[in-house]
């Protein structure tokens, strides 16, 4: 998968900045209508996310700014004053160059976001889930069974199976290969002797092969259409009637 060239920087920083203006707005209408309490998981999912999007927005701005070939960059000063960018431009007998340091960094900040950003939705619906029926919620074993029961009860099923479903299944495979360091090992022996290809709403092609790295596909771009969906999808979490209160098990009320 292709990361982040550094000519993209301005792009994806200022698509990332336009989701976050999308969840602040679409949190701004759901406080307006006072209808949920401050450590209900629903309104936890919007502030989590704009926090997630928020960090990664910073984070690239600085990787950005790290990597521009300026004597004056007094960013790279104060790595020197630390004598960190000499410590890190060996890794064992691996010498690096500081262009090989910043991918790396870009590549922690892609991996930190999908991992963030997902579980995120997931511990969200996973709440929802076990308030709407705490028996159901244990007697179904992974997340897209809990996400489809969730928009079944939300009354919007059949639209969420048309238009989203199966990017979910693939969302989710493109999340547990972060547990494998990028490569595709999934428990499901059907994949072994086989690969897939999936094409995702942001127009990226990715290939599933068994026990190789996820291939193709603009990460960021594709990252920032999940997220879009995602928000999408729980406009019918928010609405779901006969729901008047999901409690958030992590929500710390700040003084």
């Amino acid at each position: 998968m292709s990361f982040i060239d550094k000519a993209l920087y301005p792009n994806v920083i200022k698509d990332l900045e336009d989701l976050c203006i999308q969840f602040e707005n679409k949190l701004d209408i759901i406080e307006g209508s006072n209808r949920f309490r401050n450590d209900d998981v629903r309104l936890s999912f919007y502030y989590l996310t704009i926090q997630t999007i928020d960090a990664a927005i910073h984070l690239l701005i600085f990787n950005s700014k790290l990597e521009e070939d300026t004597a004056e960059n007094d960013l790279k000063r104060s790595y020197m004053q630390f004598d960190i960018r000499v410590r890190s431009n060996k890794v064992g007998r691996r010498a690096l160059p500081f262009e090989k340091i910043c991918e790396n960094h870009s590549q922690f900040i892609a991996n930190s976001y999908l991992f963030s950003i997902y579980s995120t939705f997931e511990f969200c619906i996973r709440c929802v889930a076990k308030t709407i029926n705490e028996e159901e919620y244990m007697r179904r074993k992974n997340f897209i069974s809990l996400l489809d029961y969730v928009m079944s009860y939300s009354g919007n099923f059949t639209n969420f199976k048309k238009l989203h479903q199966e990017n979910f299944i693939h969302y989710n495979k493109l999340r547990n290969v972060i547990h494998n360091n990028g490569v595709f090992f999934p428990t499901n022996l059907k994949y072994k002797e086989s690969q897939e290809s999936f094409t995702f709403p942001s127009g990226d092609t990715l290939i599933f092969k068994y026990g190789w790295p996820i291939l193709g596909g603009n990460l960021w771009k594709l990252y920032v259409s999940m997220t879009r969906e995602m928000l999408y999808v729980f406009d019918d979490v928010i609405n779901t009637p006969c729901l008047d209160y999901v409690s958030d098990p992590s929500f710390i009320e700040l003084l």
